[in-house]
């Protein structure tokens, strides 16, 4: 549970939350290769920041 919350308040995976909205929103209205690559750059900033997290806590047990 404390990763979730360390998710949630790095400012990174935000972002990246904040690319796979607005990805969704332009793909819904038509604009889908822009949308695809908004997302893909957005899963991609919140797998980094799952990893770093995941890492940390595991070095630190």
């Amino acid at each position: 549970m404390d990763a979730v919350k360390e998710y949630w308040s790095d400012k990174t995976f935000l972002l990246g939350m904040f690319f796979c909205v607005i990805g969704t929103i332009l793909g819904a209205i038509g604009v889908v290769t822009p949308a695809v690559l908004i997302e893909v750059i957005g899963i991609l900033l919140m797998m980094y920041v799952i990893y770093k997290i995941d890492k940390k806590s595991a070095t630190s047990h």
